[in-house]
């Protein structure tokens, strides 16, 4: 199966690569670019090469200092065995799986073990998308202009985000300092130790990038001399970024592609770009061709028992590291950005990339233990791979129907991909961690969630006080950092129902610790709980406020959740509804006030939206009613709709958009999955967390999704697998399930 899925995996790899490279193509005036490269000397390529000879070193270099940090060391001489092997690796099986197999491959041998050789390999992702990332945008800024470049942003508050996420990550960290083990764990990454070896990866990192800048320098000003200098550096960090992207084979075709399409903003033209970048891809590789002989040579044992600490890895590091991984993306889920680089608008959730490179370790795993992730719902794993198989084919439908569409092709059938990535990455927690995972995740959200509703009320008092001109955040909708409420509002009911269902887990084992004397843990988080619940109601999200009162009456009254959890949560709600309230109130009698009245005032929509959200479903019922069986294809009600009125609008339901698009065998595969479920939870006692939880947040999209379109919510998806996963440790029948 892996190997069918690895082939699988180069095939995707290798059209996706030829494809772009013929889009690419298809620009240029060949003739032009055999001139432009005809004017290149011998000696630049000759000099290029030597720059990525320098830079395989750099990024060998980087590797051993990465084992180093996880407490292993390797001779540079075995390590370049491993470095050679990750590059074949990535041009096999794609760039970054690819990368961790080869690795993996040549130094099984000396006792590294997989979880080692997937943390390193994700530190260096990590490391390259934060450094590329930031360069990026200088980039996109020089490029662009100022103003220009803040349209790019065009749906997101960056104030927001610079300050809430840091906030987010600062109480987690004040959280774990007191006494309890998981606390101890985490901060064993942040010792002075750790933090100077990490600070010379990041400059091992750099100097590595900087070697690449200058290659593409060097043969940029070869072909077009009159390039202006600052302005081909910013274009460079957009096509390295862009490059990194693990969507191809090396980066090939995207590079070109981007080349093409930056270089040009600057005045290059296309068969130039094309001859530039095509030029830095064969001098990158010939440089590995040129060190490639030496995997024929045989490592000797010899030097193999010279190293040090191979027999006593510090697994205590790889587990603090992904502790800080779950952690970090229980905090970025919570955060979305939209940017419009070419008249076209991109979405994404600031943890997608970190779920992705994560994605490894659940990999490697799985091969170790011959074995898929298994799941309390039986053929879990069937239905994914069936749902897909009916994607595609409604991807194929809707693309004869309307053609290519960003919306289908990237958002529909490519978001498809990324929930199975939060899914697993639900599996990667509780294999880990166990239910010590799903309580990391549970505490961090809540911490987050809370941090976010906090500082949206305070910036609303401040800006009504008077202290402040210009509000921080639009007063008329609180939208978290997901730019929509309704989308906010469903983040809240998913950690609401962790909350909630793990209560009694909490409350009993207090798994979380004690902190001061003043309050008992237990206590402080059931108070945030409560600003979650005022959230809820300030969203101004009718779906959520009646899906949160139904649900958790209909379980509180059943004996599922505990009633004391639930009434003192709502107490703490309206307690700091009217505290909030009262002190605006004292603070502005000097008459500096703008406006009380909107103050924790939830906006509820109006009347043109709501004829809006029923249209779209009664049109998407009558395109349902004209393919009933298969469905119209992906895609073809947003564009029949932008067709006839206009507007790029979709379908605000779940289920009537399924019917729509992908037809009765799309809508029977989702009802019966998600009737196995539910009745896998009703198999057991009801009242155990991981079975409460399940049937909360079901309920929650059940409910919600009538009147949203939900499916491709990550936390959803997050929250599903820590719930329904069984780890690799415990492969006992359905009757034996986990206590939690």
């Amino acid at each position: 199966m892996f190997s069918r899925l690895s082939r699988l995996r180069k095939l995707v790899s290798i059209i996706v690569s030829f494809g772009i490279l013929a889009l690419a193509f298809s620009y240029v005036d060949t003739e032009k670019a055999i001139g432009a490269v005809s004017h290149v000397e011998a000696k630049t390529f000759f000099f290029m090469v030597s720059i990525f000879l320098v830079n395989i070193i750099l990024v060998n270099l980087r590797l051993q200092k990465l084992l180093a940090f996880f407490g292993q060391q390797l001779s540079f001489e075995i390590l370049l065995r491993a470095t050679l092997l990750s590059f074949l690796g990535s041009l096999l099986l794609g760039s970054f799986f690819g990368q961790a197999m080869g690795r993996q491959a040549a130094l099984r041998d000396y006792n590294v073990p997989p979880e080692t050789i997937s943390a390193i390999t994700t530190i260096e992702r990590i490391i390259t998308v934060l450094i590329g990332g930031l360069l990026c945008l200088g980039g996109f800024f020089w490029i662009f202009k100022a103003s220009e470049f803040w349209s790019l942003l065009n749906k997101t508050n960056i104030a927001s985000l610079a300050y809430t996420i840091p906030l987010c990550l600062g109480l987690i960290l004040f959280a774990d300092s007191q006494k309890n083990r998981s606390g101890r764990t985490f901060w064993t990454l942040f010792s002075f130790k750790k933090i100077w070896e990490f600070i010379k990866i990041i400059g091992v990192s750099c100097a590595s990038q900087f070697l690449t800048f200058i290659a593409f320098i060097i043969i940029t000003l070869e072909v077009a001399p009159n390039t202006e200098l600052f302005a081909l550096i910013a274009a460079i960090t957009i096509i390295v970024f862009a490059a990194s992207i693990p969507i191809s084979i090396n980066g090939w075709g995207v590079r070109e592609l981007t080349s093409i399409a930056i270089l040009g903003e600057i005045g290059i033209s296309a068969a130039s770009a094309l001859v530039i970048s095509v030029s830095v891809g064969i001098c990158a590789n010939i440089s590995f061709a040129v060190v490639l002989p030496y995997l024929l040579k045989k490592a000797r044992h010899t030097k193999a028992r010279a190293v040090l600490a191979l027999h006593h890895p510090n697994k205590k590091t790889v587990q603090s590291l992904n502790y800080f991984i779950i952690t970090l993306t229980s905090v970025l889920i919570l955060a979305q950005i939209t940017i419009r680089p070419f008249s076209v608008d991109f979405s994404f959730n600031l943890a997608d990339p970190v779920v992705l490179m994560t994605l490894s370790s659940l990999v490697i795993t799985t091969i170790t233990a011959k074995t898929l992730p298994k799941w309390s719902v039986p053929k879990l794993n069937l239905f994914i791979a069936l749902f897909s198989l009916v994607l595609v084919f409604g991807l194929l439908k809707g693309y004869t129907s309307v053609g290519f569409t960003e919306w289908a092709f990237v958002g529909k059938a490519g978001g498809w991909l990324v929930l199975i990535a939060y899914m697993l990455f639900g599996f990667f927690t509780v294999n880990q961690f166990r239910h010590v995972g799903i309580l990391r995740v549970t505490e961090a959200m809540i911490l987050s969630l809370s941090a976010i509703i906090f500082v949206r009320i305070c910036s609303e008092a401040i800006f009504l006080m008077g202290i402040i001109s210009t509000p921080l955040t639009d007063l008329g909708q609180f939208t978290g950092l997901v730019t929509n409420r309704n989308a906010f509002a469903f983040q809240l009911l998913i950690c609401s129902a962790l909350f909630m269902a793990y209560a009694p887990v909490l409350s009993a084992k207090q798994i979380f610790g004690r902190g001061h004397k003043i309050m008992n843990r237990f206590v402080f988080f059931e108070v945030l709980h409560g600003l979650i619940i005022l959230g809820i109601y300030l969203t101004g999200s009718r779906a959520g406020i009646l899906s949160w009162l139904f649900v958790t009456s209909g379980f509180m009254f059943a004996g599922v959740l505990k009633t004391r959890v639930v009434l003192h949560s709502v107490g703490y709600a309206l307690v700091i509804l009217l505290i909030s309230k009262l002190g605006l109130f004292l603070l502005t009698q000097s008459g500096t006030v703008v406006t009380e009245t909107v103050f924790l005032k939830p906006v509820f929509s109006g009347g043109e939206s709501n004829s809006l959200r029923w249209d779209t479903i009664s049109r998407g019922i009558e395109m349902w009613a004209s393919n009933p069986i298969f469905g119209a294809g992906l895609g073809v009600f947003i564009e029949t709709n932008t067709s006839n009125y206009q507007r790029p609008t979709v379908i605000h339901s779940t289920p009537v958009w399924v019917l729509a698009e992908l037809g009765l065998i799309g809508f029977t595969l989702l009802v019966l999955t998600s009737f196995n479920i539910i009745k896998s939870a009703f198999l057991f006692d009801i009242k155990k967390p991981k079975n409460a939880c399940i049937l909360i947040i079901m309920s929650h999209f059940a409910i919600f999704g009538l009147v949203h379109e939900i499916f491709y919510q990550r936390i959803f998806w997050l929250a599903i697998g820590l719930c329904l996963a069984v780890p690799f440790y415990k492969r006992k029948s359905l009757k034996s399930k986990l206590a939690l």
